[in-house]
């Protein structure tokens, strides 16, 4: 729950709304300060976060075993979806651009007719 509130304020606001109690004193103590770093600057951010905890130590030692974890998981899922998703977007958008350059210097229509297809099987991929 500490690594999803630490990233979505919704987490926070279902944190609050159920009450949650964690059986780790450090860790319901994480919580109740995200919650009110929250409340005081009306959003959540690591890093600021982060700055923010730095005058508590043991408040400090508490998120940074927290944010690992949060690293981690954003770096193992999300982002290297993301990362794959937009090199494969990237060279579908050259293949595109090098097809209509190609058609627009074919004099043959037969031929332009066939990368026009290609063009726009190209652009069903994206979707």
């Amino acid at each position: 729950m500490i690594n999803y509130m630490l990233v979505d304020e919704m987490a926070i606001q279902l944190y609050e709304k159920e009450k949650q109690v964690f059986p780790d004193e450090d860790y319901r103590m994480l919580a109740e300060e995200i919650a009110y770093y929250y409340h005081t600057h009306g959003k959540i951010n690591v890093s600021d976060f982060y700055t923010y905890a730095l005058e508590n130590e043991k408040l400090q030692h508490t998120l940074d075993q927290a944010v690992d974890d949060v690293i981690m998981e954003l770096v193992t899922n999300q982002a290297i979806v993301d990362c794959l998703k937009a090199i494969q977007e990237y060279r579908l958008n050259q293949e595109i651009k090098r097809l209509t350059n190609k058609m627009e210097k074919e004099v043959d229509p037969l031929e332009q007719a066939k990368i026009a297809k290609e063009i726009i099987e190209l652009r069903n991929k994206e979707r």
